[in-house]
């Protein structure tokens, strides 16, 4: 919030799979932007595309992705790697403002085998209408633990991450390879 995300910004979020990749997507939402999963492995032609298209000025990365992100001047990044200090030093209190079911949660770019690469957009309603759905599917003695092997960039990965957390159970993420 301090550096500008409101309400539907656009904050594409460049990370390995991994427990920050929860710290990064929890505090987009929080700030009640909307997150845009950008895969480190991408070819950077289709990196700059996104970063392009979603007007993002505010990234969420580890350090390890800031060249591939070609941070400069004109981009601001929250790093979840060396960023701890600033982020420890932030409010811990609730978030002042509300959320409406017709803003966006997340953006999720298809393959791009029509041509450009185009963002997919899902408001918070339609989020809520799938992991309802999930719950409604599925019985509590279903699952114990998930385990989160999907790519952050399909949309599966919406329910193993939040189908998980709005139930109580253990989300193990599973690193890249």
């Amino acid at each position: 919030i301090g550096k500008g995300v409101r309400p539907e910004t656009l904050v594409p979020l460049c990370v390995d799979q991994s427990f920050e990749m929860m710290i990064g997507i929890l505090g987009i939402l929080k700030a009640g932007g909307a997150y845009v999963p950008i895969d480190p492995d991408y070819p950077n032609d289709r990196i700059q595309h996104m970063l392009s298209d979603t007007g993002g000025e505010i990234l969420v990365c580890q350090d390890s992705m800031v060249s591939k992100l070609a941070v400069d001047g004109s981009r601001t990044y929250v790093s979840l790697d060396s960023g701890w200090d600033l982020i420890g030093s932030e409010s811990k209190a609730r978030v002042q403002g509300k959320l409406k079911s017709n803003q966006l949660a997340y953006v999720i770019y298809t393959s791009g085998s029509t041509g450009k690469p185009k963002g997919v957009m899902i408001e918070h309603r339609n989020a809520y209408s799938f992991i309802k759905w999930s719950h409604d599917e599925f019985k509590d003695s279903d699952f114990d633990t998930l385990l989160f092997t999907t790519s952050l960039n399909f949309d599966l990965s919406v329910f193993e991450i939040f189908y998980s957390l709005t139930s109580g159970k253990e989300l193990k993420v599973l690193k890249d390879g």
